[in-house]
């Protein structure tokens, strides 16, 4: 009698843990979302008829209740808790705006309209199915996502945590420091052109959808014109000895650095180069302007002059060359360039009332031409031509 006790104990027991164990299955993972967001996976359970199944908000409290016995802090686990209901109702918003109502919609139609938005591998593994659970993650994770490039872009004010405490935070936001501090004018750098950037070319990952973005590419570009224009080239054209300068073509690397910044296969917008960190013009004009001071001459200086302002213009290249539909104007800080022409003075003077007469019509009279456009970006503006710079070039004699 005893040993037939024993087997049904058994028996008992393992058609307990069955029961348990897929009944387990077909809740979503009672994780906080600090712990799935650490795995940066959501573990799939298995859905016996997916094709099936309708969106509800069953059990959505699942969602963000904290588990976590290490959240002693009762304040903390309050705002975490806030949080992921917050997210999940600003991820629903973004997803009912883009398609259509959530509740009562098929699995398979959102996963499917979710996918064509945003880089879903961490979060829907291959092969397997998924439960409302894990789309209801999914659609706080958005949620979270959009509200976090929210406050990077726009700005705003966010409570976090600081030793321990919570305290609240203020984000001046990308779009309102680039007004501020870059270009304020709507017209040369739209709203769109700058979501557009920061999204894209900021990370090599885009903010929202995370997917691979073209900063990598960009960044490949920077550094090959460094490679070649910087270090190395005045290695190669300077004897530090001599302080000498061998002569080499300024034509020729305005023109090979530009080429380099196209893709005629896939053309970058008109705003990546104009915003992007490490401007290009700024990795190879350092040696041209060194060379030019070295040479100290009318005709270098002009040569160096005429170029940078066919860069300005879009200009480098000529109408029947292939890059030419695919070359923008670009940016000049010209504080900054006229300062280094206004160097050339002295030895401008050399020449004799016609090197200092060019520098004055010539150089300060197109910058004085600028005025009206860099005007646009605002007085805070590095772009802003000063009254100050004018003013070197009208008491030039």
């Amino acid at each position: 009698m005893s040993f037939l006790l024993i087997v049904i104990l058994i028996i008992s027991g393992l058609i307990i843990y069955y029961i348990l164990f897929n009944s387990k299955s077909n809740f979503p993972n009672t994780k906080t979302t600090a712990q799935r967001t650490n795995d940066e996976e959501v573990v799939l359970h298995k859905s016996r008829s997916f094709q099936d199944i309708m969106y509800s908000e069953n059990d959505i409290d699942l969602l963000w209740s904290v588990y976590d016995e290490d959240l002693e802090d009762l304040e903390f686990s309050l705002q975490l808790n806030s949080k992921q209901k917050d997210d999940y109702q600003y991820g629903k918003k973004i997803y009912e705006k883009k398609f259509k109502q959530l509740i009562g919609s098929p699995l398979k139609e959102i996963v499917k309209n979710l996918e064509m938005e945003y880089d879903l591998t961490n979060y829907l593994q291959k092969g397997e199915s998924i439960n409302i659970g894990n789309v209801q993650f999914i659609i706080m994770w958005i949620g979270e996502r959009h509200r976090e490039w929210d406050l990077e872009f726009y700005g705003g004010q966010y409570k976090g945590i600081d030793k321990g405490s919570v305290v609240e935070f203020n984000e001046e936001g990308y779009i309102n420091k680039f007004r501020n501090t870059i270009c304020k004018s709507l017209d040369i750098i739209t709203k769109n052109d700058l979501k557009e950037f920061y999204q894209n070319y900021t990370h090599d990952w885009n903010l929202l959808s995370y997917r691979d973005t073209r900063l990598p590419e960009v960044s490949n570009i920077k550094r090959e014109i460094r490679e070649i224009f910087g270090k190395p080239f005045k290695e190669r054209y300077y004897n530090i000895e001599t302080k000498s300068w061998k002569d080499f073509d300024v034509n020729g690397i305005f023109l090979r650095v530009r080429t380099k910044m196209i893709d005629k296969i896939n053309p970058f917008p008109h705003y990546v180069w104009k915003l992007i960190k490490g401007d290009p013009f700024d990795r190879f004009y350092p040696n041209i302007y060194k060379y030019m001071k070295w040479k100290g001459s009318k005709r270098v200086s002009k040569l160096v002059f005429n170029n940078v302002c066919m860069w300005e213009k879009g200009e480098i290249f000529r109408e029947n060359e292939p890059e030419k539909e695919f070359e923008e104007p670009l940016w000049i800080n010209w504080n900054c360039l006229g300062s280094d022409f206004l160097t050339m003075k002295t030895k401008l003077k050399k020449e004799g009332k016609d090197g200092l007469q060019w520098l004055k019509e010539e150089v300060g009279g197109h910058i004085k031409s600028r005025v009206p456009f860099y005007k646009k970006f605002g007085e805070n503006s590095g772009y802003f031509i000063t009254d100050d710079l004018l003013q070197k070039f009208k008491e030039l004699t």
